[in-house]
């Protein structure tokens, strides 16, 4: 509504999103925690871009939830936050957890983790490149949980990467064209009167195309990588990855072209948007989907909790964090590591620099 929202290490730079605004306002010390979701990544994406703490919770933790209403339960609630502390403070809280006994996120997080084998994976599910400055927030964070006691070995992931993202992005297509027909239907509007960007006018028509059918493969095929990545996770207590692929962008990098636009445009106009659905328009997509986030998805596929650690600022001053992702209800395994690091590494008096104007 109000334009970009843009980085307070660096104002000719994007937040990032979706939950960008959350992230700067901390971030610049407006706030010390903001409500933020995360259905693909949109909790760690900006919360990395922004150089604060970014958790994002178990699937089904959040008893204020109702999981049937956003993307098949990929999407999760939680914070923003500057410390661990109060990320676990308030997962308590939506959890539903009242006292400090030994069961409570928050207890969990003054405690130190056990010896932990970490697999370290910089490779992305798909092939996209990765900026130098997001593998060496890895690499740093690596040292740290070595130094730590931790083991920390390379790994690879134990699924396929493409499959992955077809079966995400045909998730996101079939609930996007439900969202906007519900929109449209609440305020009593034709779908081309509601005012949304020419991205989700497209995706909501494709989306429109996908059966049922399509929607309850896609599910299936998320079901079997959880059962990967539990397999995965009986030899690693947790993954470490960059949490994004690039640095903060500028707010038009990912606008589509001249040329997209018009062939969006003429595919609405033309009302054969539902028509071009398949796994070759997907394939043809996802390269450009996970430029910034191709390591994000995968928690909200699985239900896995994940988070991202500002640990390092390259030479540019600007942020870039360290993800760690954990079994599905481990979140308080990764509170207890993620102390762990907070203490040996503090961030809190990393501000950017207009907090100092």
């Amino acid at each position: 509504m109000f334009g970009s929202t843009r980085n307070p290490w660096n104002l000719s730079l994007n937040s990032g999103g979706s939950s960008g605004g959350s992230a700067a306002a901390v971030a610049a010390r407006i706030v010390p925690m903001a409500y933020a979701s995360d259905g693909g990544g949109s909790i760690r994406l900006p919360t990395s871009y922004c150089g604060i703490f970014g958790f994002k919770l178990s699937r089904g933790l959040n008893r204020f939830e109702d999981l049937s209403k956003a993307w098949g339960g990929a999407v999760v609630s939680h914070a923003c936050t500057i410390s661990v502390r109060d990320s676990a403070a308030y997962l308590d809280w939506v959890a539903g957890h009242s006292d400090p006994a030994s069961t409570s996120y928050l207890h969990a997080a003054s405690q130190p983790p056990k010896r932990l084998k970490i697999a370290l994976i910089n490779q992305a599910p798909v092939e996209t490149l990765i900026h130098r400055d997001c593998l060496s927030a890895a690499a740093k964070a690596a040292k740290h949980c070595a130094a730590l006691g931790h083991i920390v070995e390379e790994a690879a992931w134990n699924f396929d990467g493409h499959e992955l993202m077809r079966a995400f992005l045909t998730v996101i297509f079939y609930y996007t064209a439900r969202d906007v027909a519900n929109m449209a239907q609440l305020l009593e509007l034709a779908e081309p009167q509601l005012a949304l960007e020419l991205n989700t006018r497209l995706m909501a028509g494709v989306g429109k195309g996908v059966s049922d059918e399509q929607l309850q493969q896609a599910l299936a095929v998320w079901q079997r990588i959880a059962a990967r990545l539990a397999d995965f996770h009986n030899r690693y207590d947790v993954v470490l990855t960059p949490t994004v692929a690039t640095p903060p962008l500028a707010s038009d990098a990912l606008d589509p072209n001249v040329l997209e636009r018009w062939l969006m445009c003429g595919l609405l106009a033309s009302g054969l948007a539902d028509k071009i659905f398949c796994n070759s328009l997907l394939d043809a997509i996802i390269s450009k989907a996970v430029q910034q986030t191709p390591f994000t998805p995968l928690a909200n596929i699985t239900g896995q909790p994940a988070m991202s650690v500002p640990l390092y600022w390259s030479d540019d001053g600007l942020p870039h964090g360290a993800q760690f992702m954990a079994a599905i209800g481990n979140d308080r395994l990764l509170f207890q590591l993620a102390a762990q690091l907070e203490q040996s590494e503090p961030w809190k008096h990393r501000m950017p620099p207009l907090c100092h104007q």
